[in-house]
């Protein structure tokens, strides 16, 4: 009678062992040559993309600059991200800001975009831009390593604000914005 209980609680505690580790190697498997292969039925967050701009605000203002980064986020996973999730924009090193983004479908990107003020800035040397997806790891993912995107560029002088989301109304104000931003691109 006791090897029968013995043989069951063995039994047991195999099976028991066998499906944990089952479960686990349907998340993530670790192979011999340190790669990881990942569940294929997950969300996947990419930063696809990172362009700046920068410009005087209005009032124009020589000495204070406005900088504007924006970037491209993709699910580029299997399953919809139904909740809400940060992203984070950093310049040389700095926090520049951070933007909510909600729902994205599988193979959806979002355009995103911040603005940081700053009165010291030179914008003739190359700077570093980083922007980090789902910073706070909200989201569960098949890669967290692709999160990040670094790149490093002069960010030029944005004569058209295209990248500004608010134009001035005034039109004198407009010519005045205009004569300095040409004067600016004109002498540097």
């Amino acid at each position: 009678m006791k090897k029968k209980i013995i043989s069951l609680v063995v039994i047991s505690i195999f099976l028991l062992t066998g499906f944990a580790s089952a479960v686990e190697v349907n998340t993530k498997i670790e192979t011999k040559s340190n790669s990881t292969l990942f569940r294929e039925d997950l969300p996947d967050l990419t930063v696809e993309d990172i362009e700046a701009g920068c410009y005087h605000p209005n009032p124009p203002c020589p000495y204070f600059w406005a900088i504007t980064v924006s970037a491209t986020v993709k699910n580029q996973g299997d399953i919809a991200i139904n909740k809400e999730f940060w992203t984070k924009f950093y310049l040389d090193g700095s926090t520049v800001d951070d933007e909510r983004i909600g729902k994205l479908e599988p193979g959806q990107s979002k355009k995103i975009k911040v603005t940081g003020y700053y009165d010291q800035f030179d914008r003739f040397k190359k700077h570093e831009l980083t922007v980090k997806a789902d910073y706070g790891n909200a989201i569960e993912e098949r890669d967290e390593s692709n999160n990040v995107l670094t790149v490093n560029m002069r960010i030029p002088k944005n004569l058209n604000n295209n990248l500004l989301q608010k134009k001035i109304k005034n039109p004198i104000l407009n010519i005045f914005e205009q004569l300095i931003n040409t004067f600016y691109f004109l002498t540097f």
